[in-house]
């Protein structure tokens, strides 16, 4: 029986306080609609009446979905399933090909992550099969896989556990967020550049001068496209098949963005309360090829302005080695956004291409007076 409005509500609200919700779909004609009525409370649509038995594709390896207390899970196994034509905000986490499914890497477990639906919110875990959930004996599949993709969704913090507040004297805060590989940096603010990407996330705090901020940790991986490119680090990649790799004009009223010699690191941008009145200049950033000048990514600090996109990666000198790199805050920036830049044309550069996108990123950050 599909959930009634007054439960999806309650659903909704759960999560949004912090709690943790795993939900299971089933291909099933008879169970459609009740499935639907619960992803469709968290902007996701599931379709599909697959009669086949097989594996799916982890395309989000160190998502902690995957990666967690209970192991690391190595694909997804389902029988007869479905799959999700839209995931909204949501992550995808696996992927399946199967002979009557229309298109090609659809999404079959998709999560919402702690914090994608507020401050303090709690995760959303969707799998596109319930008969994970059976025992053989009862038309079920048994999986080591699907145990722990279960057990780790459970094990999932909220947003309310995972960040870590400010002390007492609100100078200093630290928190967790998580970045979507399809998350549009140039939609900062509410901006919409006609993208296919999503709003990049945020975190906000009160304005004042002599902040700055570093990054703790960024984990996790991504790719440009699901298809044909291996996922890479936060501080991206030097292989071809993704851009730009040449200047990025300015997008409204924010800066352009330029990399020299690798491409698709993470970024990320300051804004005040409202939107720049005029694009500030745009940064070049290079690893080793200094010829078109420029700031090395290895810089100890770094001093964006408001609008300003700026390369963060792994927010060390090096590629998950070396110092902490120090960025300084504008004093009357209250907004701290973290995405991708996305380009479907070299010769081109205006922001598209995200929707095929994959993988998040986890950035642990601290913000303080020095």
């Amino acid at each position: 029986m599909p959930l009634s409005a007054p439960e999806q509500l309650a659903l909704r609200d759960f999560v949004k306080a912090g709690g943790t919700a795993l939900l299971f779909c089933d291909n099933n004609t008879d169970y459609q609609a009740a499935s639907r009525s619960f992803t469709a409370v968290f902007g996701l649509s599931v379709t599909g009446t697959l009669a086949f038995t097989g594996g799916s594709t982890i395309v989000n390896r160190l998502n902690r979905v995957v990666t967690g207390p209970a192991g690391t899970a190595t694909g997804f196994d389902y029988l007869n399933p479905g799959w999700f034509s839209n995931i909204g905000r949501a992550v995808d986490i696996a992927v399946l090909d199967a002979p009557g499914m229309v298109g090609n890497h659809a999404p079959s477990v998709a999560a919402l992550l702690p914090g994608a639906l507020g401050r303090g919110s709690g995760a959303v875990v969707l799998f596109s099969d319930s008969d994970i959930l059976l025992p053989t004996s009862d038309y079920g599949i048994t999986s080591t896989n699907d145990n722990i993709l279960i057990l780790n969704s459970l094990a999932l913090q909220s947003g309310r556990q995972a960040a870590l507040a400010a002390p007492a004297d609100a100078e200093a805060f630290r928190a967790e967020l998580f970045v979507n590989a399809k998350m549009d940096i140039y939609r900062a603010g509410g901006y919409e550049d006609g993208s296919d990407g999503i709003a990049p996330v945020v975190y906000s705090f009160p304005a004042r001068a002599g902040r700055v901020l570093e990054f703790m940790s960024v984990g996790g991986d991504w790719t440009c496209t699901t298809i044909g490119v291996p996922p890479f680090s936060p501080d991206g990649t030097t292989a071809p098949g993704c851009n730009p790799l040449a200047v990025f004009g300015s997008v409204g009223p924010f800066s352009g963005y330029a990399n020299s010699d690798f491409s698709s690191a993470m970024v990320g941008m300051f804004l005040e309360n409202s939107l720049p009145s005029s694009p500030p200049p745009a940064f070049r950033f290079y690893l080793t090829d200094n010829s078109m000048g420029g700031i090395p990514t290895d810089f100890r600090s770094l001093s964006p302005l408001i609008g300003q996109v700026f390369f963060i990666g792994d927010g060390l000198t090096g590629t998950g080695t070396g110092a902490i790199q120090i960025f300084r805050v504008p004093p009357t920036a209250t907004h701290l956004y973290l995405g991708f830049i996305g380009s479907c044309n070299p010769s081109d550069l205006s922001p598209s291409c995200y929707s095929d996108n994959g993988g998040t990123l986890a950035a642990v950050f601290h913000l303080y007076e020095q």
